[in-house]
């Protein structure tokens, strides 16, 4: 028996028998994705409740429950419900009961089923759903389910004109006419582009210059009116309508309030909005319903006898209620409910995963309802009951998109699976002509453009010796992202996203899609439903470019309310609610040529590089300031190859939040312009700039002005971002536009920051100066402004000192600036160009072949070596090598960075031991600090703790040196640099000693390890070791005692210094303490490690030795390095989570000549993640958890398949019998992602045995 009969059995709706004014739950929903928001704007859970009754019901003392014990757990307050009326009331657990405002109960409802009930004042069961309602889906609602009848359809017949003047009176909205014109919906004209093939009826004739209005009327057939409890009317139209049934009004909108025979449409109407259908409630006009023969009137209006298109279609259905209880599909908040549905069929699985193919298969679908048809498509839509049935195996012969759904009458459809099989040549020869889809996209924008359709992969380049045997590489270099849709929501002229994106920016269109997303080089993949929408002000142009970039938004009402997926890897977020493709635009082969007045068009296809925003971004996150998160894809819309498009974040209220912290309703951001608020207000802001605008500038001028600024902005987030876009010549569209700020309101202290966005117009005039740029509302102004104020000035060079000197991220060494692959620390800014540029240069192929001849005309197509090489190659060679010194000269030009050279120390920072003597050389008087403070003050002066440099300074323990020359009359930028002088650390601790070594008494006491992991030997004489670090002197080390690199020293901690030389005076706690390591002035901390409960005879120890990641070894090592044996297996756990139960083992022998088995054994609602190999060591944090990784995310992943539902996953190995592997280290891991966060790690060291 199917699980979902029993479910439905009891969970049956049990209403009260009828009786007038009752009141029952007609539909609820327990996974609110975004189907219906609250006044809040959460996707709260909802109820609605419905009066069945002939009479008016006051809700005051009806009660509503999710504890059957409790059935007044939340009460109504006074509430009229009239007859047949709907209330929505949000289980949100916020408790608003005020009547007249939104009502919110006390508790919310478990998607995983519970009690509901709602009851009468007194206590008597109204509705219950008992004992449970069953488990719930995102979006769709539960409860009684509905019918719906459509009475007029799209396209019926109907008759209209265009009335005289003086018009015909009233009587034509009802009853009969005669010698109208006759047609089918749509009723209008077009006079130039964009309606003719909605049209069915033109009166353009006697309509187009005479009169605004037409009269439709659309004659319809009702049996029994008396079953409806709801009617809607849907309508397209432009730009204006008055709708009646039977002469009763039922609805309007762009009306006036009298309207005459000749009345036009108070507002035009965008078209894009008018082939839309947009639903009205038109219950009112049920009582005007008869039995036999009706007729929906409609007048039309036009916005004017002058404007160039009309149009009305009308679409009409009523609805009622059924007996059946179950899932409803289409949510009706507020509405007579939809049809229901008893369970949905089950996912659908394939016989063949989703990548590159090389030759043809036959794939097999199956279901586990019994009985459900699976029917499937191969052009991108989804399927329908009308769609092929999968009878066997289907054969897949090249390049497709397989969409299948299950069907089964009753029952609701399965999720859409979405598989996407790529054959290379396929794609390599997509020709410019492909069935199905338009030849033609049409739109003329601003330019001047009409455009083709364009699909073709350019032969001059796939058949090019050059990169004809580098196509395939060039594929697999990087992941697959297909995006499947129907062709209408693609390329339809008046619905398709990617012709007609909307002309109002506040509500673009968005196209149902499935996203999948494959690495051909590894075992990453998802597959999620989404939306779909053009994305930037040159895509949304027509035609700007032909490549149009995209935003995938991810919605409950689509499939998964967000993407859980770590696609940026381990350091960034895996929970996103919108990713861009990001087709970049200006510098690249797809941006259409403009005039430029007077006499300029300008191309700018030789200097396509397709890296611009993405370097911006990458050097931001460089410089130490939050960056969205980057990677290069392929893009394949509907299994045709649409190029190479940069996949990333988007610096929203979620992006905030995520990185930034708090709640994304307290984010403030700011886009492009001041007044451009992408979510909650910019009152801040222009507080903001009001403060800085004060007196023209002059408040901020003053100290407690500066400081006043200081309070709401992070000033020296606001530097950095400065010299980023200094530093790359950012010009054109910034600082007037892209730009994001941010601010979260709501988190006391927290201040505006500025984020990079959109920086294509940069690395270009190698002169570019753009320090006195001062664009009102933008960050450019504060920084314009906040540069009057002394003390800005000062943080701004030390700034610029950090980033342009000591290898920082700008850092090009003046004796040697020329880029040289060789010495990329030569060159800083260059060595991170280069990167990624080798990251895309295959890619770069295939782009090529895509839109490199995108707006040619005449000649070759752009392509990697007659176009992209050569302008990074500029950037490389002539730009980086020079840009560095152009701009530091730019910064003292405008006293931004001091002529006074700063201080250079003998080592900058780092790793040193101790006794070692720093040196410091400068042009005048050094004045330095090692307590963390600055040797200048506030103004000017001398810090008191600041020493002057008379030789050098002996380092006896980890200090931040910072250092200024100073002239007596100008300072020099401050250098600072953190020192950490090596010595012993805490190696391994046993607290609970029973079977393990003994002293040399005989006795098996506590001991805890010492070891030397730097490159010299460290004299430990005098050096104090305590259980407390509170009480630091309680036991020396003896005089004499020196630790060679790599050696371990063995203390007892038994408090029995008698025994011998190396027994502390204290013992250790297996219920958990700490043993700290102090240096001979008992007061500086040298090392400590703190533990808590321990096992017998399982230590505490350094996962590498002194590192600084602790794990527990069941096999101590005791005055031993923390490492495996001659070969074997150590297991490392790495971290204990409550909600994790997991094992990675090796089952037999890791030797050569011999099998063995990597073997993962994890409990649910996990899932593991891929087993991670490397063959040296890391520590890799992993954000939001307290996570380290053994292994780098980036190195080799093996897939651990799972064969069966509780977890278990296993991989056999066989090594070669090669004697030279014996002794081999490697590391592996595997941990557990529970939602969007690692919760649970354990980590493998494998030495290959004999």
């Amino acid at each position: 028996m199917s699980r979902s009969i029993p479910l439905l059995l009891f969970a049956l709706l049990v209403p009260l028998a009828s009786m007038p004014g009752q009141v029952v739950i007609t539909e609820f929903m327990a996974r609110n994705g975004g189907t219906l928001d609250d006044e809040d704007g959460d996707s709260s859970d909802w109820i609605e409740v419905r009066n069945a009754g002939a009479t008016s019901v006051d809700l005051a003392g009806w009660t509503v429950t999710d504890d059957p014990a409790n059935p007044a757990l939340w009460t109504f307050p006074s509430w009229v419900l009239g007859s047949g009326e709907h209330l929505v009331v949000f289980a949100s657990a916020k408790d608003r009961a005020q009547s007249g405002s939104e009502l919110h109960t006390n508790f919310k409802l478990s998607s995983d089923g519970e009690y509901l009930g709602l009851f009468a004042p007194g206590g008597g069961i109204a509705t219950e759903f008992a004992p449970t309602f069953p488990p719930q889906r995102v979006d769709v609602a539960y409860g009684l389910g509905g019918f719906t009848t459509v009475l007029v359809t799209e396209g019926a017949g109907c008759e209209a004109l265009v009335p005289p003047p003086g018009g015909i009176g009233a009587a034509w909205q009802s009853g009969t006419v005669a010698g109208w014109l006759t047609g089918t919906t749509g009723v209008g004209f077009e006079q130039g582009t964009g309606y003719q093939s909605l049209i069915g009826l033109d009166v353009g004739p006697s309509m187009y210059g005479i009169n605004p209005s037409a009269y439709i009327r659309v004659s319809f057939n009702v049996a029994d009116p008396a079953v409806f409890e709801g009617m809607t009317l849907r309508m397209k139209y432009d730009d204006g309508f008055l709708a009646y049934m039977n002469g009763t009004p039922i609805a309007a909108s762009n009306a006036p309030g009298s309207p005459q025979w000749n009345s036009p449409a108070t507002t035009n109407r965008p078209d894009t909005q008018a082939v839309e259908f947009e639903a009205h409630d038109a219950r009112v006009g049920l009582p005007a319903l008869v039995a036999g023969a009706n007729v929906l009137a409609i007048q039309g209006l036009n916005v004017s006898t002058s404007n160039i298109d009309f149009l009305i279609i009308p679409e009409l259905t009523a609805g009622g209620y059924g007996t059946q209880t179950g899932y409803l599909v289409d949510p009706t908040p507020g509405g007579v409910n939809t049809t229901a549905v008893a369970d949905f069929v089950a996912d659908l699985t394939t016989s063949v995963p989703r990548g590159i193919k090389s030759a043809a298969f036959t794939v097999d679908l199956s279901c586990a309802t019994p009985l459900a048809t699976i029917r499937y498509t191969t052009d991108g839509s989804v399927p329908t009951e009308s769609s092929p049935i999968a009878v066997g195996s289907i054969s897949v012969t090249g390049s497709t998109v397989l969409r299948a759904r299950g069907f089964l009458a009753g029952w609701g459809p399965s999720r859409t699976m979405s598989h996407t099989y790529v054959f290379p040549q396929d794609l390599f020869n997509q020709p410019g002509q492909i069935p199905g889809l338009p030849a033609v996209w049409g739109g003329t924008g601003s330019n001047g453009l009409s455009i083709a359709a364009d699909y073709e992969m350019d032969p001059t380049v796939t058949t090019n010796p050059l990169y004809a045997g580098r196509l395939e590489t060039a594929l697999t270099s990087h992941p697959i992202v297909s995006v499947s849709m129907d062709v209408d929501q693609w390329l339809d002229p008046s619905t398709g996203i990617y012709i007609s994106p909307t002309s109002d920016p506040a509500v673009p269109r968005e196209a149902v899609v499935s996203v999948e997303f494959f690495d051909p080089g590894g075992s990453d993949e998802f597959q999620l439903d989404a939306g779909l929408r053009v994305s930037g002000n040159a895509s949304t142009r027509r035609w700007a470019s032909k490549k149009l970039s995209l935003r995938m938004v991810f919605k409950g009402e689509y499939g998964a309310g967000k993407l859980e997926y770590p696609v940026f890897g381990a350091d960034a977020t895996a929970s996103f609610d919108t990713l861009t493709l990001d087709a970049y635009y200006a510098f690249t082969w797809n941006y259409a040529p403009y005039y430029n007045p007077p006499s300029v068009w300008v191309y700018r296809w030789q200097s396509a590089q397709y890296l611009r925003d993405h370097y911006s971004a990458q050097l931001h996150a460089n410089l130490g300031s939050v960056a969205i998160n980057n990677r290069w894809v392929h893009l394949l819309i509907n299994g045709k190859y649409w190029g190479l498009y940069n996949l990333h974040e988007r610096p929203d209220a979620d992006f905030m939040a995520t990185y930034e912290g708090g709640d994304p309703d307290d984010w403030d951001v700011i886009r492009h312009n001041q007044n451009n608020v992408q979510s909650g207000s910019n009152a801040g802001w222009l507080a903001l700039m009001s403060l800085v605008n004060q007196g023209s500038g002059t408040y901020v001028q003053s100290q407690a002005g500066y400081d006043a600024v200081q309070q709401v902005l992070d000033v020296e987030n606001l530097c950095d971002y400065m010299i980023l876009n200094l530093f790359t010549g950012f010009s054109y569209d910034w600082p007037q536009s892209n730009w994001y700020s941010a601010d979260d309101r709501a988190t006391p202290g927290a201040k505006w920051k500025m984020y990079s966005w959109d920086a294509e117009h940069t690395l270009k005039e190698v002169t570019q100066n753009s320090t006195n740029y001062s664009t009102n509302g933008s960050p450019a102004r504060l920084y314009y402004r906040l540069r009057q104020n002394s003390e800005f000035r000062v943080l701004f060079g030390d700034r610029v000192h950090r980033f342009f000197f000591n290898d920082g991220p700008l850092y090009v060494n003046p004796q040697s600036p020329a880029w040289d692959p060789q010495n990329p620390q030569n060159n800083r800014p260059a060595a991170l160009y280069s990167q990624l540029a080798d990251e895309i240069e295959d890619g770069i192929i295939l782009e090529s072949a895509r839109w490199g001849d995108a707006f040619v005309t005449s000649g070759p197509s752009y392509t990697l070596d007659n176009a992209w090489k050569i302008e990074r190659d500029r950037i490389l060679n002539q730009y980086f090598p020079q840009r560095a010194g152009i701009v530091l000269n730019q910064f003292r030009s405008g006293n931004l960075y001091p002529n006074l050279d700063a201080p250079v120390f003998s080592q900058h920072g780092g790793a040193t031991a101790a006794g070692y003597t720093l040196t410091m050389t400068a042009p005048a008087t050094i004045w330095f600090t090692t307590d963390g403070t600055d040797p200048r003050q506030q103004g000017g002066a001398v810090s008191p703790s600041a020493t002057s440099y008379a030789g050098a300074v002996t380092l006896s323990s980890t200090i931040t040196v910072k250092a200024r020359a100073y002239d007596g009359t100008e300072w020099s930028a401050l250098n600072e640099a953190a020192f950490l002088i090596e010595s012993a650390s805490v190696n391994e601790v046993l607290a609970i000693n029973v079977f393990g070594i003994v002293d040399e008494a005989g006795e098996p006491e506590d001991w805890f390890e010492l070891v030397n992991a730097t490159t010299s030997a460290i004299d430990l004489s005098g050096f104090w070791l305590t259980d407390n670090a509170a009480i630091p002197q309680k036991w020396a080390i003896p005089g004499g005692t020196i630790l060679s690199p790599g050696d371990t020293l063995l203390v007892w901690a038994d408090d029995e210094p008698g025994d011998g030389p190396y027994h502390a005076t204290f013992k250790l706690d297996g219920d958990g303490e700490q043993v700290a390591l102090f240096q001979p002035d008992g007061i500086t901390l040298q090392d400590v490690v703190t533990f808590g409960p321990q096992q017998a005879d399982v230590s505490t120890g350094r996962l590498f030795d002194g590192g600084s990641q602790l794990v527990t070894f069941a096999d101590p090592t005791p005055d031993a390095l923390n490492a495996p044996g001659a070969c074997g297996v150590r297991r490392y756990d790495m971290l204990a989570s409550e909600n994790t139960t997991i094992a990675l083992d090796v089952v037999g022998t890791p030797g050569i000549g011999q099998s063995f088995t990597f073997q993962s054994l994890f409990g649910p609602p996990q899932t593991l993640t891929p087993l991670l190999v490397a063959t040296a060591p890391a520590e890799i944090a992993v954000p939001f958890t307290s996570l380290t990784l053994l292994v780098d995310l980036t190195f080799l992943e093996l897939g651990l398949p799972t064969s069966d539902v509780f977890g278990t996953s296993q991989v056999a190995v066989t090594l070669p019998n090669d004697p030279g592997l014996v002794g081999l280290t490697f590391y592996l891991q595997s941990y557990a992602i529970a939602g969007a966060a690692a919760s649970g790690s354990n980590a493998l060291e494998v030495r290959i045995c004999p």
